[in-house]
């Protein structure tokens, strides 16, 4: 599966996500499957290049409107992309439930009286 096929005309880079997602580090990875609408790192951005992905300066890379200081996220079809590749499931971190949750879920004490 191809995306951003202009996208990719348009910034000078050739090979799509699906031929560049496997070649990035795991650890990697992991992180972009499990951050989601968090800045990318610079190394993130470096490896992705590594891998023969969009340049670490390329315009692929998206602000956000909101974040100041020049943060870079991936862009949304890249994001919908991961989420429906079959390793995405292997790359999750397991969450633990809250326990603060429980209490809340039994809902406000009642006044007696």
């Amino acid at each position: 599966m191809a995306i951003c096929t202009e996208d990719a005309r348009a910034y000078n880079w050739i090979v799509e996500i699906d031929e560049w997602w496997p070649r990035v580090e795991i650890e990697v990875r992991r992180w972009l499957v499990n951050h989601p609408w968090h800045p990318v790192h610079k190394y993130a951005m470096e490896q992705v290049e590594a891998a023969g992905g969009p340049a670490a300066d390329s315009r692929w890379w998206q602000p956000m409107k909101g974040w100041e200081g020049g943060e870079l996220f991936l862009p949304q079809d890249a994001h919908l992309w991961i989420i429906r590749h079959p390793d995405t499931e292997s790359l999750r971190e397991p969450h633990e439930r809250d326990p603060r949750a429980d209490y809340m879920g039994r809902g406000w004490p009642r006044r007696q009286g």
